[in-house]
């Protein structure tokens, strides 16, 4: 019995410590409250940002409008130490946001990301032994024979799927993970969101590219043929490219306009969880988006592609006049994302970094 009652003072103890600490905390169910689901914990406020800490308290209904909560909701889960906030981490603190995840990351399939350049020197290799065996020939011979059939009922469309479209638009796609249709559809469809070619076709782009430099080494192209498959397979490097040039332009021109001002703003940062972006062309989109949405209160924005789970993340700089503005732009950022068609996205963190008085 003694020794039963030591047990349960001990984990008394542990848990108080834990709680004193700004650690886990028993949790209540929640229900999707419209913006993807959130889960509510205590979170360390530090003595540093007890200002914003306080201001949370007071535009408590506001930030439950941020998540889509109910605003009628005033139960208090403050304390001394930390305050109950429907983000899910949501930190308003002096401390610096999560660094975005490194480009190599395999999930974008570019040449350069981890473990392609080996895929692609496999499957090339895989290539040049079967010509060497002459299983190429064999093979076809098979395809030429179905093929037949198909050419005697669509004379026309084959003809041409033969002597253009396969080698010079259809096999290049394939190469480019179809970014190119991606990018008709962010252009065409306002909220056409991801298509998934690349989660699809991304793990199987290095087959498809050496498929593309043997058809070319083998069939001698032209330089013309051979610039024009190249650009299409090829795109979503250049997209990247052009990605982080015009991330460069908005950095500079954003630094500019905040050395002009003649107000105190407040700086944060804004962390935005997207599940269902998956390529360089969502990121294209998706900073496009944001660029557009509030260009007098966003310094900076920048999204990637995760390395270990579906989906990526946005990170953007802001500047506003108030916490409740901040507020309000939090809102405005996750529309602009949902708008561009990139559901359940979720702000994750939002920082108070620095208040310039």
């Amino acid at each position: 019995m003694k020794t039963l009652s030591l047990v349960v003072i001990a984990v008394s103890l542990k848990h108080k410590a834990l709680s004193l600490a700004g650690g886990p905390s028993p949790r209540r169910n929640s229900p999707d409250r419209g913006l993807g689901r959130w889960d509510p914990q205590f979170v360390r406020i530090s003595s540093s940002s007890r200002r914003a800490w306080i201001l949370s308290q007071q535009d408590r209904g506001s930030i439950l409008t941020l998540r889509g909560g109910n605003t009628n909701d005033n139960t208090d889960e403050s304390s001394s130490a930390s305050i109950r906030l429907p983000f899910k981490g949501l930190f308003l603190s002096s401390g610096s946001a999560p660094s975005p995840s490194s480009t190599q990351s395999s999930s974008y399939y570019l040449i350069w990301s981890p473990g392609f350049v080996m895929k692609f020197f496999w499957a090339s290799a895989s290539l040049w032994g079967i010509h060497m065996l002459q299983w190429d020939t064999q093979l076809s011979k098979v395809v030429t024979q179905q093929w037949k059939g198909i050419s005697a009922a669509f004379p026309l469309l084959s003809s041409r799927l033969a002597t253009s479209a396969a080698p010079n638009v259809v096999l290049p796609l394939l190469s480019s993970s179809c970014c190119l249709l991606q990018l008709l559809i962010n252009v065409m469809v306002g909220a056409g969101g991801c298509a998934g070619f690349n989660s699809i076709l991304g793990p199987v782009r290095p087959l498809f590219l050496a498929i593309l430099v043997s058809l070319n080494l083998h069939t001698g192209a032209s330089l013309r043929q051979s610039l024009f498959r190249y650009s299409l397979a090829l795109m979503p490097e250049g997209v990247h490219y052009w990605n982080e040039y015009r991330k460069r332009q908005w950095t500079l021109t954003a630094e500019r306009a905040e050395a002009t001002l003649d107000r105190p703003r407040v700086r944060a940062t804004i962390m935005v969880d997207i599940p269902t972006m998956g390529c360089v062309a969502c990121i294209n989109k998706i900073e496009s988006s944001l660029r557009n949405c509030a260009p007098d209160s966003i310094l900076t924005a920048s999204s990637w592609l995760e390395k270990d789970r579906k989906g990526g993340c946005a990170k953007l700089e802001v500047h506003v006049d108030s916490e409740s503005d901040l507020m309000v732009l939090s809102q405005t950022v996750v529309d602009t994302i949902e708008g561009a068609g990139f559901q359940d996205s979720t702000v994750t963190s939002l920082e108070i970094n620095a208040t310039l008085e």
